[in-house]
């Protein structure tokens, strides 16, 4: 369940996105495969819940870069590997609350350990 905090942030973030394509509501959301009601409530920050999977079409839909998807599915508490979008090994994600909670940022973060483990084991 995400907090309040969390679902505007993610609500805020697809709707930059999808405004920046000059698409509406209406007009997007079946582009994503969800109802414009959904994609509302999403957008407000009312929907508390969004599955992985359907956050992960809205990112595919609005074309969003490894970036960016990674970012909004990290604010969604989804931990996400960049170039394939897996996601991360107990191990990583270990590593990744260790990161967050030494107060570094947890996409920079994410993006450095991943690249080492990449480099490490190719």
């Amino acid at each position: 369940m995400l907090s309040d905090e969390q679902a505007k942030a993610i609500g805020k973030l697809i709707k930059s996105y999808r405004s920046g394509l000059n698409l509406t509501q209406k007009q997007f959301a079946p582009i994503a495969g969800i109802s414009p009601t959904l994609l509302n409530r999403i957008e407000q920050g009312i929907t508390h819940s969004t599955q992985q999977t359907t956050l992960t079409r809205i990112a595919e839909r609005l074309e969003l870069t490894e970036a960016q998807t990674a970012h909004l599915m990290g604010l969604a508490g989804y931990v996400l590997k960049p170039g394939n979008l897996e996601p991360v090994t107990d191990q990583e994600l270990k590593l990744l609350q260790y990161s967050r909670a030494m107060g570094l940022d947890f996409t920079e973060s994410l993006f450095k350990m991943v690249e080492g483990a990449y480099k490490n084991n190719p």
